[in-house]
């Protein structure tokens, strides 16, 4: 009896997904909020409200705003450099703020359009970053300079992200395509036409071994890294899918679509079926984190909040 009842509580699980409300809602940002980033010690949390001009840092298990850091433009993606750096794209540059003087450290200038999305490799010397001029660009933070830019997209790019291993960098873009990157000669590696509309979001599993993208076309796609073969497609959104994170231990994949959907649904990387829907946003889930230590997931929202689920209450699929 008890088996069965283990039996039916799993398939339950997967065929409807239980239910989660936040376990923190952080008001404070008077606009959208495009980017939201954990500290490596899992305890800070920094957000972006896109056209505020500021980055706003929080204590992410009481919920409390700690601080704001004023930047030269609308900032639009957000990364934990180290524990007193943080990386931001504002307006056409790439910033890096110290947060404990709240304070511009170094400014970088390439993009000739809006820098929307920020990336760092797993060593963190390099950071990459997508733009509205079509191009991404691969900056080396210790000389403080531009390393590549990659050209080959015909339209903005939304979303960038580095491989495990940092050999190779994924770009989504409004052209429909994900296109694959070589790092170090910055030649182009595969182009994906899989999603009928815009590309919308791009990330890599930690252990490696996935790489998982989302578009307009409410479609979520699972790719093997070694071949890019596609290998796995969640179900449908019920909206335009704006947001995709990778739990640490790549057992997870959380999905953030657009107004319709106002949930964040979370699948099992082993049968990509829906454990959990999270719920308490009220409008488009524009980025999506989990912490460092796998306990919290993080959501950027466009109805102005940023949310905090309990992740070490996700049920767990084996």
């Amino acid at each position: 009896m008890k088996n069965l009842l283990s039996a039916l509580f799993i398939l339950g699980v997967l065929t409807t997904g239980f239910a989660q409300e936040p376990l923190y809602k952080l008001k404070g940002h008077a606009d959208l909020i495009t980017g939201v980033a954990f500290a490596d010690d899992s305890k800070t949390l920094a957000s972006a409200g896109s056209w505020e001009n500021k980055v706003f840092i929080w204590n992410a298990a009481g919920a409390a705003q700690i601080k704001t850091i004023p930047v030269t433009g609308q900032c639009m993606s957000v990364a934990y450099l180290s524990k007193s750096k943080l990386i931001a794209t504002s307006g056409n540059d790439l910033l890096i703020l110290d947060t404990d003087k709240g304070s511009i450290a170094k400014t970088f200038k390439g993009h000739t359009e809006t820098a929307w999305h920020v990336a760092l490799n797993k060593s963190k010397n390099l950071i990459a970053t997508g733009g509205w001029d079509n191009n991404c660009i691969i900056w080396d933070i210790k000389k403080g300079k531009k390393k590549k830019v990659l050209t080959g997209h015909t339209s903005y790019i939304n979303r960038v992200s580095f491989s495990v291993d940092g050999t190779q960098l994924a770009s989504a873009a409004e052209d429909r395509t994900v296109k694959i990157w070589e790092v170090k000669t910055g030649n182009l590696v595969k182009t994906l036409t899989d999603h009928t509309t815009a590309a919308s979001e791009v990330v890599y599993s930690p252990n490696g071994k996935f790489m998982a993208t989302g578009g307009d076309d409410n479609a979520v796609f699972i790719y093997r890294t070694d071949t890019y073969e596609r290998v796995a497609t969640t179900p449908p959104q019920k909206d335009k899918v704006r947001a995709l994170a990778f739990d640490p231990t790549s057992s997870m994949l959380a999905v953030g679509a657009g107004s319709d959907a106002k949930e964040v649904n979370v699948y099992s990387t082993e049968t990509w079926t829906r454990v959990i829907k999270l719920t308490g946003p009220d409008s488009f889930v524009n980025n999506l984190t989990f912490s460092p230590d796998g306990k919290y997931l993080a959501g950027a929202s466009s109805d102005k909040n940023v949310y905090i689920w309990d992740a070490a209450k996700f049920p767990k699929v084996n």
